[in-house]
């Protein structure tokens, strides 16, 4: 989250989408049959925050009832309480068959989908979920967590950007919008770089030197960005565990920032080097049990400095994904033993993207 789906959003996703619950009871008790009885019964178990009682009689309901599309709606809604994301997963796609144009039940589908790492198919109900309701916040969310995913990430950006005007206090969007500025960043970099290209067996012009510092300027303005973004997201979020790492994420950023607006502050791209890193051991991270409970698939993906000195310093998060998985990523890289790039035999610092994949199959 980002920002990927994790504990924050799954509370944000479940505090909107439980506004039907009122209405939902109504027809229950309008209905007066035992699976409406039952469901009213789970909903109404559920809003007390009983959530294996919910479960149970929301089962019952769909039992009784498989046409029941809000039931299994409900029941989607308990199951993602539960972190039971795979078979929530199941709920939603009945509620959505049953009741195609209840635009929250595609949200709650997009989600769990999002979750597995099923982007394309994510995607496409995020959108009807929008289509269907231009004001859902989480969809627009959940669809820029999906193109920021696919490399999307103009597009990325603007629904961070939407989700944000749309709801200023939702956390999980200034991360997203943290993590699409770095990529952008990244695109800009890469552009740069091809452009931009000086053998490193001379001294730079004058000319060469401006166009450094300009593209310096415009990272440091990036990174800038980014930790805004970042910031506010932890201003929203509080504090606990998870987001501990992005305090340190934090501060990684104003540093990054702080070295962009120094072009002789030694941190060079792999094309600057006469001998780029050699990666002489790669830990493999853990696939943590959270994670595979709930059915959590993705790539974590991660810029670090591999310094002179042979150590990985300045990790920074430009992709995540929650159950641990993120954690694992930043641990393994940590363990990563290499030999330094070099300029001219002498050994230099160099920044290097890492990609982690999680895959719960």
């Amino acid at each position: 989250m980002p920002h990927e789906p994790n504990k924050r959003f799954k509370q944000s996703i479940i505090s909107v989408l439980v506004l039907f619950a009122c209405g939902l009871s109504i027809g229950a008790q309008q209905s007066g049959t035992t699976a409406s009885n039952d469901r009213d019964r789970g909903i109404r178990l559920y809003n007390q925050r009983d959530t294996k009682g919910a479960i149970s009689a929301l089962r019952a309901a769909v039992k009784n009832d498989k046409e029941d599309g809000f039931a299994w709606y409900y029941l989607g809604m308990a199951l993602v309480r539960e972190d039971d994301l795979k078979n929530a997963r199941k709920a939603f796609e009945a509620a959505v068959k049953l009741k195609p144009d209840f635009g929250f039940a595609h949200t709650g589908l997009a989600f769990t989908l999002m979750a597995a790492g099923k982007d394309e198919e994510a995607g496409r109900e995020a959108s009807t979920a929008i289509k269907l309701s231009a004001a859902d916040t989480e969809a627009h969310y959940i669809l820029g967590v999906v193109h920021l995913r696919l490399w999307r990430n103009v597009e990325a950006r603007s629904e961070a950007d939407i989700t944000i005007a749309q709801d200023p206090k939702f956390a999980p969007a200034y991360l997203l919008k943290c993590q699409t500025v770095l990529a952008l960043e990244g695109e800009a970099s890469a552009r740069s770089a091809k452009v931009i290209h000086v053998p490193t067996d001379r001294p730079l012009t004058e000319d060469e030197i401006a166009q450094r510092r300009r593209r310096a300027r415009k990272t440091a303005e990036s990174y800038a960005i980014a930790a805004d973004a970042l910031e506010m997201y932890l201003k929203l979020a509080g504090s606990d565990k998870e987001t501990a790492v992005w305090r340190g994420q934090l501060e990684t950023l104003r540093a990054f920032a702080r070295d962009s607006q120094v072009p002789e502050a030694r941190v060079f791209a792999g094309w600057e080097v006469t001998t780029r890193v050699k990666i002489l051991q790669k830990t493999e991270p853990v696939y943590t049990e959270q994670a595979r409970l709930a059915g959590i698939a993705g790539t974590v993906i991660l810029r670090a400095v591999f310094s002179s000195t042979g150590v990985v310093e300045h990790i920074l998060v430009l992709r995540s994904l929650p159950g641990g998985l993120t954690e694992q990523a930043i641990q393994a890289a940590r363990k990563i033993r290499f030999t330094p790039a070099t300029v001219n035999g002498k050994p230099v610092s160099m920044i290097m993207e890492l990609q982690y994949n999680f895959d719960f199959y």
